[in-house]
């Protein structure tokens, strides 16, 4: 243990956890775990959450080919048996469109329309009104486009390759759409414009449309080369500018719009069907997006999988937007350094290989969890939950409970050190150097003869009562992730590479105070 004072400082004390998995197994840097079924005996087509009922739980909304349904959350990770309403409605968003203060429900309809059920002020639903778009459409978004503090619609329509505008008229009805081309020529002869987003993408206030096209030509020789990332400027009063328009090369699918370098405005990502890749735009202020950054897998090949959905959402609880992607072959993490590069986790395979996924605290918990259509051949909807890595809680990856001092029965390694890894039996070792002062920070936390090729440090306000391994506490109370580092030699050191002060990625304010450090690493296989 180590501690250091220093006036306008913070103490620190350091500990050491090891997560070890059998030498057969493969380790996943995703860590997911089972959660509740919805719906068994229905295949959900669309999702959305929201709170219905006004409890501080959210409800899950979801269709199947005839119906929609609500499932009501119980308050404990469970939901009751969903609520059947007889009419189609894809529901894509649970907002409140009619101003009353309560949630609503919005999707897609049948033919060329969409379907809002307003909330009767208890989470029940009255039957859908019915909207027309001028186009069949694939997805929608909501916001305020006209500022007049209610949320308009815009939808994009797949097959005409077009976007519709539908303007609240309050409360919560709509006006006739306007219809914009989502690009301009050469257009694909098979393309398809499957999503969009809102955002304000030059800080003025207004919140702009930004789509793709899909060119999915293949016999025509253009394959990918008439596809598109295209944005509209709203104008100030929810009408839009002429389309700017940049040729994609790939296939887009999906997109998400976020602000993921922390700048202050947002940021693209797109998934790419032809390249197998997922493609990050930075905003340069104008929302022009002239460059990108591209990732796949870890050891540098390609995704092979066809990555068709993509959503941001903090997954690590660090603060910063994480990018959740899923294709074909399963679901993969993309972690945000936060400086807006991503780290890329091994794939895991969560529900069916096929839909959509949303990403929503439906539990509870503070943290989003994965709903997605399931696997099981009884149908339904699964909620994967995904391992909890901050918060108030203990963090100790085997913790040394029941008769094992340390996980896997490996035996423990020297005094104040981990257990034994595979390549040091004496157990890695956890140091600091530098000076913890907020106003004058150096700490450097170095971790030493680790195995693996992957080690995470985690800041917390506490340790636990129960020793791990030879004298080492494990970290609790309120713990934050403040680093991944690479292994190389069996050390890492964090911070590194232009990285921020421990101070900084730990959020300790000026008066200083006592943190505890901690770093996993896993066993090499």
């Amino acid at each position: 243990m180590i501690h250091i004072r220093t006036p306008s400082s913070f103490t620190i004390a350091t500990a050491f956890a090891l997560a070890l998995w059998p030498s057969s197994a493969h380790a996943q840097d995703l860590c997911i775990e089972t959660g509740a079924t919805i719906g068994t005996g229905l295949t959900p087509g669309s999702f959305a959450a929201g709170d219905l009922d006004a409890d501080g739980d959210n409800e899950v909304v979801f269709a199947d080919a005839s119906a929609f349904y609500v499932a009501f959350n119980n308050g404990n990770g469970t939901f009751a048996a969903p609520v059947v309403y007889s009419s189609f409605l894809a529901p894509m968003a649970v907002v409140d469109l009619n101003g009353d203060g309560a949630r609503d429900v919005v999707g897609l309809g049948t033919g060329a329309t969409i379907a809002v059920a307003l909330n009767q002020g208890n989470g029940t639903l009255a039957a859908p009104s019915s909207y027309p778009t001028g186009n069949a459409a694939t997805w929608l978004v909501t916001g305020d486009l006209d500022g007049d503090g209610d949320l308009d619609i815009a939808t994009t329509n797949s097959q005409t390759l077009t976007q519709s505008v539908l303007l609240n008229q309050g409360p919560g009805t709509f006006a006739a759409p306007t219809v914009y081309a989502t690009a301009v020529g050469p257009l694909p002869s098979f393309g398809a414009s499957i999503d969009l987003a809102l955002g304000d993408l030059e800080g003025d206030g207004d919140l702009d449309l930004v789509g793709v096209v899909a060119d999915r030509d293949t016999g025509l020789g253009h394959y990918g080369s008439h596809s598109y990332r295209t944005i509209r400027r709203n104008l100030g009063n929810g009408t839009f500018g002429a389309v700017e328009q940049s040729v994609f090369g790939g296939v887009p699918w999906t997109l998400a719009l976020d602000d993921f370098d922390g700048d202050g405005d947002p940021d693209l990502a797109i998934t790419d069907q032809y390249f197998n890749k997922t493609w990050v735009y930075p905003n340069p202020g104008n929302g022009a997006f002239s460059s990108a950054m591209s990732y796949s897998t870890p050891n540098g090949s390609e995704f092979n999988e066809y990555p068709v959905y993509v959503d941001a959402r903090d997954l690590d609880g660090d603060g910063d937007r994480d990018l959740m992607v899923k294709g074909t072959a399963g679901v993969r993490v993309l972690t945000n350094n936060g400086s807006g590069a991503f780290a890329v986790s091994s794939v895991v395979q969560i529900g069916s290989p096929y839909g959509n996924f949303l990403l929503a605290d439906v539990l509870g918990d503070s943290r989003p969890e994965v709903c997605t259509r399931s696997s099981s051949s009884g149908g339904g909807l699964t909620v994967v939950k995904s391992c909890q890595t901050s918060g108030s809680f203990r963090y100790c990856f085997g913790d040394g409970f029941g008769a094992a001092a340390c996980p896997c029965q490996n035996p423990s390694g020297e005094l104040e050190r981990g257990c034994a890894n595979l390549l040091y039996l004496e157990g890695a070792q956890l140091s600091a150097t530098g000076t913890s002062s907020v106003s004058a920070d150096t700490l450097v936390l170095k971790s030493t003869e680790m195995s693996g090729a992957q080690s995470w440090y985690f800041q917390a306000t506490g340790q636990d009562a129960i020793p791990f391994g030879r004298g080492i506490l494990c970290v609790s109370g309120a713990l934050l992730r403040v680093g991944q580092k690479s292994v190389v030699g069996g050390s890492s050191i964090n911070p590194s590479g232009g990285d921020l002060p421990l101070s900084v990625k730990g959020a300790i304010p000026p008066s200083g105070g006592t943190r505890y450090y901690q770093v996993s690493y896993r066993q090499a296989n």
